[in-house]
């Protein structure tokens, strides 16, 4: 039976015999041999592909799995909407389709999004084609090479599937012996094993019994001499004892009372030894040795004391003594110091492991350990290649002799050549290494591969798409990491836990599973500076393979995409969108409500079309779509961010329409008011009335908050151009209250009324006498000035000629003006006897500033300001005309005029 659980972000099949090769034939099968089972991408497509090959009663699934499997059965499958077209890419198959269809491409295993090539990537799998076929129908196209290596794959499936026949009970011929008797098993030749006529578990134990052999054989040969023990460095360990022809004939303390001279005054001491070697005998000499080596340690002649110090312990037969032997492991120690210390150019003298360790580390972390050229002379290089393989120093200085493999290493990138990752891998494989080491090292491997000196050079920068580090390599790093880095040192296991993050960060996501990211993110304090980037790279491929719980156990993951510029970030943002699930956990929707808005205002955009437009169905998944989109088309209509140059008016009228769309489908009133009025005011400022003429008239009648901005919209174009205006009237008549003197519909009849002689008999049919203005006679406001702010072209050419009627001098400050803050104020705080601000055609932010210098004037009891809060023609001049009649006329009159002349000879 078929066996399906679910491993993090994997999904692992056990199966066997035919079932197995039916699983296999599944687009992204693949077996591990480490854990004994197929592996799978944990998508909704793997259910729907087990189901297809076995049925849904055939194959089981553990008990948290029910949930998914139940989602997954009673998914309803959305149809095409477009055509979609596959082609054969790498290997793999290459799909492109209508982004609404990325639901059905999403129900094939195995998928995977490419954000700069913009198409999906499938296994190259016979089944990957049947289900797409399935999805799509006729309105999938397939290119003919893809078809051809596909016929071929499904050719090598179904050979496959017949090699694996049932094994019939009657075909096993099984001899029976009394109980508990030694079954007898026939040999098989070894031509028959070559064959492949053997039965398989004969063939299985004969390759079992030779592996034993072989371990066996291994470990005879292991069998010798015990090697020598490593002397940690401040403690003492009991002393071999002394081969009997040591022990005769050797003077008493001779050794220890040159030792002492040494340390009175090495040099005297030195020449005493030296004199000794002359004539001491075999038995002599280990100790002998040793005195010198430490002489010429203390002496500062270094060199020789490493070579007095080897030869000391090159003779197996005579051991020194354990006191003696830990001050030479002690002066063998200072020499290398005093010697890397000449060769490298430190910043500061190295007088102990515990200060080289520092340097080494400030070098790697932030390139100031060393000079440069000291370490990266042919000096220093020589130098630690000889140190890095000295087995003395290794025996005595474990941790010292992995500080010089790594600065080998550094030193070789120092001094101008070429550093191979596998190098650094190669060290990080040595049995011998120490955990500090292999922190180091790790550290190491992270800047060769971002090409970088130190650690700071590529901190909180954007993960790479990929690196040159292999599968396997990056597995075994992180694997060794978690259990290394917990015994170094927690300066040292933080900086190296965020070197592998990084590493990891740009690899497939089955390099490290969640728990292994959690563990290398809290080897980085809290409170550090880095620990916000480790959660952002610990959950960077998290988010792309549309895992669960991203932003719940990495919540660094948002603050720092967030600093990032959507210019880099937007194909990440775009693959987490198609890739993720949806639901409660959505890593899109946190995206959207905690990241997208902030990168925008702070970072601004280059593209509108792969930074915006692209990314508008990523915020539509949130419940608070509309306001995320009519807070951002406030932002681009405001130019209040980086780079508002870079929309035209196209992308604004698509970002526009599709916010609107947004809100209208939630239903929201509030916010498809708002999205309505920036639509129309886009269209309005462009003098493209036939575009919005059609904008309004596919907005659903049935929407009541609409039915007035719509028929006001409608209303004045209508009129002006002869078309039968009465459907958008009826809209305006049945939203007003025509005995409420600020009703917007009042307002608007009011001012057509008096524009417009046909719309003034059509009221006069439909309302009561009196309750509309008859705009029989133009009132006399001569002398009177008054500023407009923001209104449009469109309403400037049939208010002007109106307000010339009235005897009024007219301001007129259109969108664009007004969007200067410094004039419009400037105007506002003017001579004026009235200021009327169209709210509903500017910007907020513009009218904003307006409204502050207005009230300002107002306050001071200089000039009267109205509010023309919706979209008509007639509301405008209606509030215009109201406020002006309350208005004081000027002291003076005016002097007569020819215009004034000719005004009243008209009338």
């Amino acid at each position: 039976m078929v066996k399906l659980r679910a491993d993090e972000h994997r999904y692992l099949v056990t199966a066997s015999g035919r079932e197995e090769a039916l699983v296999r034939q599944i687009p992204g099968a693949r077996f591990v041999a480490g854990i004994g089972a197929l592996q799978l991408a944990r998508q909704p497509g793997v259910i729907i592909a087990l189901d297809r090959i076995l049925g849904a009663n055939g194959w089981e699934h553990s008990s948290d799995l029910a949930q998914e499997v139940i989602e997954t059965r009673n998914r309803i499958t959305p149809p095409p909407q477009q055509r979609a077209t596959v082609s054969l890419v790498g290997g793999e198959l290459a799909v492109e389709c209508a982004f609404g269809d990325k639901e059905l491409v999403k129900l094939v295993p195995g998928y995977r999004w490419s954000a700069p090539q913009r198409m999906w990537f499938l296994p190259a799998s016979p089944m990957a084609l049947d289900l797409l076929s399935e999805h799509f129908s006729s309105l999938l196209e397939v290119d003919e090479s893809a078809r051809k290596f596909l016929d071929l794959k499904r050719i090598d499936e179904q050979a496959a599937l017949e090699r694996v026949l049932p094994i019939s009970p009657a075909a096993i011929n099984i001899e029976v012996v009394e109980p508990f008797a030694a079954t007898q098993v026939k040999p098989v030749s070894d031509a028959a094993i070559d064959a492949g006529e053997a039965p398989l578990l004969e063939r299985l134990d004969r390759l079992a019994g030779a592996v034993e052999a072989l371990v066996e054989i291994l470990q005879q040969a292991q069998i010798g001499p015990k090697s020598a023990v490593a002397v940690p460095l401040g403690e003492e360990s009991p002393a071999p004892p002394l081969a009997e022809s040591a022990k005769e004939g050797l003077p008493p303390d001779s050794w220890r009372l040159l030792l002492a001279e040494a340390d009175a005054d090495p040099t005297a001491a030195l020449q005493r030894v030296s004199a000794r070697l002359q004539l001491a005998g075999q038995e002599e000499l280990p100790a002998l040795r040793a005195v010198a080596g430490i002489a010429s340690s203390l002496a500062g002649e270094h060199r020789e004391a490493l070579s007095y110090l080897r030869k000391a312990q090159e003779s197996s037969a005579i051991a020194v003594e354990a006191d003696l032997q830990q001050r030479l492991s002690l002066a063998y120690v200072d020499s290398v110091l005093a010697l890397i210390s000449a060769a490298t150019s430190p910043v500061r003298p190295v007088a102990a492991l515990n200060g080289l360790e520092e340097l080494v580390l400030a070098e790697l972390v932030h390139d100031s350990g060393f000079s440069d050229d000291g370490l990266g002379s042919k000096e220093a290089r020589d130098l630690l290649s000889l140190l890095m393989d000295d087995q003395h120093l290794r025996r005595r200085a474990p941790v010292l002799a992995d500080y010089c493999r790594v600065l080998h290493l550094v030193c070789v990138a120092r001094g101008g050549r070429w550093m191979a990752a596998d190098r650094v891998v190669e060290m990080l494989r040595h049995r011998d290494l120490t955990d500090d080491g292999f922190a180091l090292g790790v550290i190491v491997l992270a800047n060769t591969i971002f090409e970088q000196p130190c650690m700071d050079e590529w901190l909180l920068s954007w993960p790479p798409e990929s690196n040159e580090l292999g599968f396997d390599d990056l597995r075994r790093v992180t694997s060794d990491a978690n259990a290394r880095l917990i015994q170094v040192d927690p300066t040292l296991g933080a900086q190296a836990a965020l070197a592998v993050l990084a590493l990891i960060s740009g690899a497939n996501v089955e390099v490290a599973s969640m728990e292994e990211r959690r563990e290398l993110v809290r080897l980085v304090p809290p409170r550090a500076a880095e620990r916000r980037y480790a959660e952002f790279l610990a959950g960077f491929q998290l988010a792309q393979a549309g895992m669960r719980k991203v932003t719940q156990n990495f919540p660094g993951y948002l603050q720092i995409l967030a600093n990032y510029p959507l210019a880099q970030s937007a194909p990440h943002i775009l693959t987490v969108f198609v890739n993720d699930s949806g639901g409660t956990e959505s890593t899109t929707r946190r995206i959207a409500e905690d990241v997208y808005l902030s990168a925008f205002s702070a970072r601004g955009v280059r593209d509108p079309q792969s930074e915006v437009l692209d990314l508008v169905d990523m915020l539509a998944e949130s419940p608070k779509a509309d306001n995320l989109l009519n807070e951002l088309s406030q932002k681009v209509e405001d130019e209040e961010f980086p780079g508002t140059n870079v929309f035209s008016h196209e992308s604004r009228t698509e970002l526009y329409g599709r916010a609107f769309q947004i809100a209208l489908r939630a239903g929201h009133n509030h916010d498809s008011v708002v999205a309505f009025d920036r639509c129309v005011r886009e269209f309005l400022s462009h003098g493209e009335f036939d575009a919005l003429r059609t904008f309004c008239l596919g907005v659903p009648t049935g929407f009541k908050p609409l039915q007035l901005p719509v028929g006001q919209a409608l209303l004045s174009l209508q009129l002006e151009s002869g078309e039968d205006f009465e459907p958008a009237a009826e809209l305006v008549l049945r939203n007003c209250n025509p005995k409420s003197p600020d009703d917007e519909g009042t307002l608007e009849l009011r001012g057509l009324g008096l524009m417009f002689p046909k719309f003034r008999e059509y009221l006069s049919a439909h309302l009561p006498a009196g309750e509309v203005a008859s705009g029989d006679s133009d009132p006399d406001f001569s002398g009177r000035r008054i500023l407009v702010v923001g209104g449009h072209e469109w309403l400037r050419k049939h208010a002007m000629p109106t307000f010339d009627r009235w005897g009024v001098k007219t301001t007129w400050l259109g969108p664009d003006a007004a969007k200067n803050g410094s004039q419009a104020t400037d105007l506002a705080a003017g001579e004026n006897d009235l200021i009327v601000i169209n709210t509903a055609c500017i910007s907020h932010a513009a009218s904003i500033r307006v409204r502050a210098a207005a009230e300002k004037a107002d306050a001071a009891g200089r000039v009267k300001v109205a509010y023309h809060n919706s979209r008509g023609l007639g509301a405008l001049m209606s509030i215009a005309r109201e406020a002006l009649a309350d208005t004081q006329p000027p002291l003076t009159p005016p002097k007569p005029t020819r215009a004034n002349e000719r005004r009243k000879l008209l009338r």
